[in-house]
């Protein structure tokens, strides 16, 4: 353990001096991290939402569906106070939804946009990523117009974020927060109390969602009068359904994620292994001169992983910069990800140090390598 410093000096050292190769190598270790956290973030993305999407309590939750007219902030309150004092739920929120056309800047979206009471968000265990919440007056529709993104719509990933400004039938809404909320139809929310203004002149009708919470799990569905349809799903039905579509998703992305990464692993170890082998005869001098075999394994690993932990940050640079440009994935980074590839390269890393250490001295002296 004294001769450590030593020995990662002389691992520096070698670095420097032979730049074209360590060159070489950090731009293969970059581009070798940035696909398999491509694929990686994407399975834990799909893993998040699960968690998200799971109800504290399932069985007492009922999310009902209605098609008809658009109802105003006061109808629906009025409906749900009125079966409430029946004690057919504790907790109750709404949600209404239309296709729109949205702008933002020069682009255009055409989605799902949904206005939204507060039980609402607080019952479908919505997670804030960035910016903050609708506050009271904006819920009641005062003050400036204001709105959130899902975390997965288009618009995120085409960079609009907090703050910016979008359009939708000519008035403009600000961007309050991003939100993780997988199982919310739409991918701007607004907050009810501003629906009047993108709903009310639509002029057909509106899918609804009544999303209640009840201790003994018993809600009856509310009466409209000029509602088409409806239906009651338990919390517990919609999991099973949910998560059973996920872990089928789920394991096409795990395939998919493991095939990059052997694929990465593979040509690095090719990579390596071409520019070490190169190297046998000079590490057969180094041995002869006195050098141990476990601090020859020390130095060259130290080497590797000198060059790793900068290509890491590299790729974590990079990626958000390449999902501007790649479309199909997310750019929101999870701190596990970037973890889980940290971790994979020093293993990878590490063996195939000693893969190729093995190779190099498996059936060789050192003095049949010097004499070769």
């Amino acid at each position: 353990m004294k001769r450590l410093p030593f020995i990662i000096q002389n691992a520096w050292k070698y670095i420097l001096y032979n730049k074209f190769s360590s060159i070489v190598l950090f731009i293969a270790i970059t581009v070798g991290f940035v696909f398999p956290m491509m694929a990686l973030n994407d399975v834990n993305d799909l893993l998040r939402d699960v968690s998200l999407s799971r109800y504290e309590d399932a069985a007492g939750i009922t999310v009902l569906s209605y098609l008809m007219p658009y109802k105003d902030g006061e109808e629906m309150d009025a409906a749900l106070k009125q079966v409430k004092e029946t004690g057919a739920f504790e907790t109750a929120g709404f949600l209404g939804v239309e296709n729109q056309l949205v702008y933002a800047g020069e682009e255009s979206y055409s989605g799902m946009v949904a206005g939204v009471s507060r039980d609402y968000l607080s019952l479908m265990s919505c997670e804030l990523v960035e910016g903050s919440f609708f506050s009271e007056e904006d819920y009641e529709g005062k003050g400036e117009r204001v709105c959130l993104l899902r975390y997965e719509s288009g618009l995120v990933r085409d960079g609009v974020g907090v703050g910016d400004s979008i359009e939708i039938l000519g008035n403009s809404y600000t961007v309050k927060g991003i939100v993780r909320s997988p199982r919310i139809y739409g991918g701007v929310l607004v907050p009810y109390g501003f629906s009047s203004e993108i709903f009310a002149g639509a002029g057909g009708f509106l899918h609804y969602q009544v999303i209640t919470y009840s201790p003994t799990g018993k809600t009856v569905i509310l009466s409209f009068p000029d509602q088409l349809t409806s239906s009651r799903e338990k919390g517990v039905e919609q999991e099973k359904i949910y998560l059973a579509s996920v872990r089928e998703l789920n394991r096409y992305r795990l395939m998919r994620a493991w095939i990059i990464i052997v694929f990465t692993a593979v040509n690095m170890l090719l990579l390596f292994m071409g520019m070490m082998v190169r190297e046998r005869y000079s590490m057969a001098v180094r041995m002869a001169l006195g050098i141990s075999r476990k601090a020859l394994f020390l130095e060259i690993l130290f080497r590797n992983l000198l060059l790793m932990l900068p290509a890491l940050l590299a790729a974590v640079v990079c990626y958000p910069v390449l999902g501007y440009y790649i479309k199909s994935i997310n750019r929101g980074l999870q701190a596990v990800t970037v973890l889980q590839a940290g971790l994979g390269g020093v293993v990878i890393i590490s063996f195939i140090t000693v893969f190729i250490l093995w190779f190099s001295f498996r059936k060789r002296g050192v003095a049949a390598l010097l004499k070769k």
